[in-house]
């Protein structure tokens, strides 16, 4: 609901269009938390504002600019898998963007080109995001995760909200309109600013704190009783810079990659050693420091990131500035040297040490700061 409010705060507060997507098994409630959100504005049943998507690409973007600022409402994400080859990068590039592709006119001439403010509100059964998703894409993206059902009997809630829509709506524009933008403005950047504070990027920042005031906003019309979101409640669901990062997907799957396969680097000539394969590497002590270091050959590298759908050239610029990858003497990305007697051409990663200050998911351990909310 916070983020369906959200979406005619879009273009008020210069926000660019986000994608939140709810997923978990068959039978969490999934769409009827999606007709409760979307009954704020009308009917919300299924071909009214939610939609399948089973849908054109280009159905989506009308459909988005025809609602223009309301929220564009999506169920069942995965009935267009095979349609964008299991990767959905693109489809949200172009719905964040707010602008549909030109298209020039059959007799000559371009047609007017649809644009949109709005939030995304999809469903689906699995994430919308992969582990090697384009930063631009988990930018754009809040994500939640499903562990149970979401209400009691949905059934029950479905009925309502399709007897008893759209008031909420009507009601909180004509409140947005008669607030004044900058008291909207500054509580959005003290938001933005508290969340900037966190280990997640600014995208991610401006989407969330648009949820938050919408949600303070409305808590303070319809719901005095509850205390609104605060950051607390919400940073769980925000990406981390690490996750984001591309480079740093890549670094973190060529150490996986590589702790699954540790005879690859073991010496093939010492009788005791279980190589009887290929030779990838070699794990060495770095010259210059106590780091372990991770010698690879640069082919196998390569192979191993085209696979995952990395770009070597791309990424190994990225490791280098952030000290990850060592250079030659030359300052270029590869060496020449041998490895167990053989002569090749190999990149050198440092491999991570310890870090105690660390939480168990590799974060660094949040104190909140105790929230107000101005709409009281």
């Amino acid at each position: 609901m916070a983020v369906s409010f959200a979406s005619v705060l879009l273009e008020p507060l210069r926000v660019l269009p986000f994608v939140c997507h709810v997923w978990g098994p068959s039978g969490t409630c999934k769409t009827v938390a999606l007709m409760v959100a979307m009954s704020i504005w009308g009917n919300p049943r299924m071909g009214g504002l939610v939609k399948t998507m089973n849908m054109t690409k280009n159905a989506i973007m009308r459909n988005a600019a025809f609602l223009c600022s309301l929220p564009f409402a999506g169920d069942e994400l995965q009935t267009i898998k095979d349609k964008w080859s299991g990767n959905f990068d693109q489809l949200i590039y172009q719905i964040t963007e707010g602008v549909d592709r030109g298209r020039a006119k059959q007799h000559g001439g371009v047609e007017e080109t649809r644009s949109w403010k709005n939030s995304f509100l999809f469903t689906g059964e699995e994430p919308i995001t992969k582990t090697n998703s384009n930063a631009g894409s988990k930018n754009r993206v809040i994500e939640i995760a499903l562990d149970g059902p979401l209400m009691e009997d949905g059934h029950y809630v479905s009925s309502v909200v399709q007897d008893n829509y759209g008031f909420a709506g009507k009601m909180f524009v004509e409140y947005i309109q008669q607030t004044e933008t900058e008291k909207l403005l500054n509580r959005y950047r003290e938001l933005f600013e508290k969340l900037c504070r966190l280990d997640t990027t600014d995208k991610q920042a401006m989407a969330m704190a648009c949820i938050l005031l919408a949600d303070e906003l409305a808590v303070s019309l319809f719901f005095s009783a509850e205390r609104p979101l605060a950051v607390e409640d919400v940073w769980q669901y925000m990406q981390r810079s690490k996750e984001v990062d591309v480079a740093e997907q890549a670094y973190q799957a060529v150490l996986n990659w590589a702790a699954m396969n540790p005879v690859r680097f073991e010496n093939p000539k010492d009788d005791d050693s279980p190589n009887r394969g290929e030779v990838w590497g070699k794990i060495e002590e770095s010259s210059n420091t106590v780091d372990e270091v991770l010698v690879l050959n640069r082919d196998v590298l390569i192979r191993f990131l085209n696979q995952s759908g990395y770009d070597y050239t791309a990424i190994s610029r990225q490791w280098a500035n952030k000290d990850y990858l060592i250079r030659n003497s030359q300052g270029k990305m590869v060496h020449q040297t041998k490895v167990y007697g053989i002569k090749s051409s190999y990149v050198k990663l440092r491999l991570p040490q310890d870090d105690d200050r660390t939480d168990g998911d590799g974060f660094m351990s949040i104190d909140f700061e105790q929230e107000t909310f101005p709409f009281e």
